[in-house]
């Protein structure tokens, strides 16, 4: 059985689940820092967020039901797929039967870009099913009053790489995110890979810069979420 759960960089439980006989996603988002607001305010943000995924025409999963807890909130989803990495290895996915779907991610990318949505656009928040191509990552919620609200209880040694971290969600940067994390997956993932990467994002769009520059832009954003990672400053 797969573990959904590894997915998530902010300790998210994952998992299928059957209700009255019919299966649902279960995500169970708990905070990993003391943002001192309850769990029905949070979920009022996250529902913003939600819409805003939603209004880009993003494809998002449905969200059936979800329970407010004292530390944490379940939401329980359509399922949609398989995960993409788990259908397809870094070759078949860029050069192989993937690359319809990978392509079809840079589509919804571009949604965000296009309509000014923040978006974490790692390749892992993408599943499959019938051809279709789904986003399935609504938190932590990437809208203004929820980074605000972040930022108003980071420590001092927090502040800067958090806030650059949060602004790297923004549309302006999410097409050299989405390369950079693919250096999260393999890092040393080949230049002929993320060559074919980059031109199939430059088939969507126009790229300013050369693919050097692209890249080095990639490696920038990837380098400060790792460094934000290790030291253990969690954005939820």
């Amino acid at each position: 059985m797969v573990n959904y759960s590894k997915y998530s960089v902010i300790n998210s439980n994952v998992k299928i689940v059957k209700i009255n006989n019919k299966y649902l996603i279960r995500k169970i988002i708990k905070n990993n820092v003391n943002l001192g607001v309850s769990q029905s305010f949070l979920n009022k943000l996250i529902q913003k967020y939600i819409n805003q995924i939603r209004s880009a025409g993003i494809n998002l999963p449905e969200i059936v039901n979800y329970k407010l807890g004292n530390d944490d909130i379940t939401y329980y989803c359509i399922p949609k797929g398989e995960n993409i990495l788990e259908v397809f290895d870094l070759n078949e996915l860029v050069f192989g039967k993937g690359k319809k779907f990978l392509s079809a991610a840079i589509k919804e990318i571009g949604k965000a870009v296009l309509n000014e949505v923040n978006l974490d656009p790692h390749i892992k928040n993408f599943v499959i099913e019938n051809n279709e191509v789904s986003f399935v990552d609504f938190t932590p919620p990437y809208i203004d009053e929820f980074i605000d609200l972040r930022m108003s209880v980071a420590l001092d040694s927090e502040k800067t790489i958090a806030k650059k971290n949060f602004e790297y969600f923004g549309p302006e940067y999410l097409y050299y995110h989405f390369v950079g994390d693919f250096f999260n997956i393999k890092k040393n993932i080949s230049q002929t890979l993320t060559k074919e990467i980059y031109n199939l994002i430059n088939q969507q769009t126009s790229i300013k810069g050369s693919f050097h520059q692209f890249i080095n832009q990639s490696r920038k954003i990837r380098s400060l979420e790792d460094k934000r990672i290790r030291n253990g400053i969690f954005l939820y």
